[in-house]
C-alpha cells in the first residue's frame, strides 16, 4: 500500500492572488515510519521535550510567524532545507547508462 499526501496553497476563489498550487507525494506504506522518525529530529531541535507539538509549516518557519518568532533565522532555514532534503532522499537514483 502507498500513503499519499495532498496540500494546497493558494485560493482559486481569491482573484488577487496570482497562484494557485496543488502539491503531494507518495510513499510506500513502510517509508513512514523512517520519514516521521527524520521529521521528528528535525523538530527536536526546537522542542526537545515535545518534538510532537513543533509543526514544520514552510510559510510561518520561512517569515518566523507564531512559534517559530522566537528561532533564528539561520535555524528555521536550515530546518526547511532539512525537511526538504528527507523527501528529496526518497528519491531513487537514475542510472543514465543502463539500456
Amino acid at each position: 500500500m502507498y500513503l499519499l499526501y495532498v496540500d494546497e496553497s493558494g485560493t482559486t476563489h481569491d482573484l488577487n492572488q496570482q497562484y494557485f498550487v496543488l502539491a503531494g507525494f507518495c510513499v510506500f506504506e513502510r517509508q513512514g515510519y523512517w520519514i516521521a522518525n527524520q521529521l521528528d529530529q528535525i523538530a527536536a531541535r526546537f522542542d526537545p521535550a515535545d518534538p510532537a507539538a513543533v509543526e514544520l509549516h514552510g510559510s510561518p518557519m520561512f517569515g518566523g510567524r507564531g512559534q517559530w518568532r522566537i528561532h533564528p533565522k539561520e535555524k528555521r532555514h536550515q530546518a526547511i532545507e532539512d525537511a526538504l532534503k528527507v523527501f528529496y532522499n526518497l528519491i531513487p537514483a537514475i542510472d543514465c547508462l543502463q539500456a
